[in-house]
């Protein structure tokens, strides 16, 4: 394949990421077309290893592991969100079933860009550096991301300032993503991990009791992100996950000659 034609094909991966994951007041099918569009420009790309570098190169016993942390992981992001929600005085409506469709596709999206793909070109161009600073890398990246977007990119009501312990938790996140994707080589517990926290707290509308209007989005990361009991817990998911990530390199200089 000509490099003009390679060129052309990853601007369309690009294009159909950006333009279309985000416009689900258009249609839930819509962050669905981006997922179709994304594999498919990736496989006219690259043949041979598209799986590969999307991170969707998964096996039937990985599935199922994924289905098991997913019946672990929504049950407990509910009560968690809820718990949090009730703490704020903020009442919880149902929305539209389409709007988890679209959920569940425009995460899935994001883990094939900003976690497989993006995971892929650094790991090959930099092979000298550790996974590990590749993860950190990657995942202040990631906050840093959000911090801007919705600081200065995305319009009145999603419009706002992240809090240093939102900042915080999404650091960590985009740690135990990174982790998880280096690891394993795939995205499936990324992906669950991702699409059952954003189910429940964009999934549901959060009232404010008080002011009797809908929770903005920056406002939702601050609430449910930035809560102290969530910060906790992702620190503690995010030192068990990078011990077993480090695991293997524990275990060959414990046994090199």
């Amino acid at each position: 394949m000509s490099q003009k034609n390679r060129k052309l094909y990853i601007s369309l991966i690009l294009l159909s990421f950006v333009s279309l994951n985000y416009l689900a007041v258009f249609g839930w099918w819509i962050s669905a077309l981006a997922s179709f569009l994304i594999i498919y420009f990736s496989h006219l790309c690259w043949p041979s290893n598209y799986k590969n570098r999307l991170g969707i190169d998964i096996d039937v016993r990985q599935y199922f592991f994924a289905f098991i942390i997913g019946l672990i992981l929504l049950p407990s992001c509910l009560l968690l969100i809820f718990h949090i929600a009730n703490e704020n005085n903020l009442h919880i409506a149902t929305s539209h079933p389409f709007n988890f469709v679209h959920i569940l596709f425009y995460t899935l999206n994001e883990e094939m860009i900003l976690g497989g793909l993006f995971l892929y070109v650094l790991k090959n161009r930099y092979q000298k550096l550790q996974p590990l600073y590749i993860s950190v890398i990657v995942a202040v990246f990631f906050a840093v991301l959000h911090y801007m977007s919705y600081r200065w990119i995305f319009q009145d009501p999603a419009q706002g300032i992240l809090s240093l312990s939102t900042m915080a938790s999404l650091l960590m996140i985009g740690i135990i993503r990174n982790n998880l994707i280096l690891k394993t080589g795939h995205i499936a517990y990324a992906w669950v991990l991702h699409s059952c926290w954003m189910a429940i707290m964009f999934g549901y509308v959060f009232y404010s009791t008080e002011k009797q209007q809908v929770l903005p989005e920056a406002q939702r990361f601050n609430t449910f992100l930035g809560n102290e009991l969530t910060v906790y817990i992702i620190l503690i998911l995010t030192l068990l996950i990078t011990l077993w990530f480090l695991k293997e390199n524990f275990r060959r200089k414990k046994y090199s000659p």
